[in-house]
């Protein structure tokens, strides 16, 4: 019987739905965001390093001089580097590794010159020196196995 009273109502589309409405939110506070300054004190303060390590590619089309300012060289350095026979064995494609002072003073500059070969530019007081020496290479030894298995 209660299941043919069921049917005949939702037949005759007399169907009733509750809703709740949501409770009013008057009684939360607003969220507001707390910006504050934090002292920072002089030793949580890393001091700037004393020699910066940089390496660039030399590219093609690119002039010494623009590599040397792109390594943080002084403009005073450059024109004295620049100079530098040793630096015209530079490639295009050949990665290039400078020291640089944080007053843009090169210490060192490295590169491979050759096969085997590397060039270095060492500050020498007011001068520059350049030194090749045998490039300093790592041998790795890898073995992989493989089983196979016929079926």
């Amino acid at each position: 019987m209660r299941a043919a009273l069921v049917f005949v109502l939702t037949a005759s589309g007399v169907v009733a739905f509750a809703t709740i409405a949501p409770k009013p939110q008057a009684d939360e506070p607003l969220q507001t965001a707390l910006i504050e300054a934090l002292p920072v004190h002089a030793e949580q303060i890393l001091p700037a390093p004393e020699v910066y390590i940089r390496e660039e590619r030399f590219q093609r089309g690119e002039t010494l001089p623009g590599l040397l300012s792109r390594l943080a060289v002084n403009d005073a350095e450059v024109g004295k580097l620049a100079r530098l026979r040793a630096l015209q064995l530079l490639r295009p494609g050949m990665l290039v590794r400078a020291e640089v002072t944080s007053g843009g003073s090169l210490r060192t500059l490295r590169f491979l010159s050759g096969r085997e070969a590397m060039m270095q530019v060492v500050a020498d007081g007011g001068a520059y020196r350049a030194a090749e020496y045998p490039a300093p290479i790592e041998s790795r030894i890898s073995i992989a196995i493989l089983t196979a298995r016929l079926v």
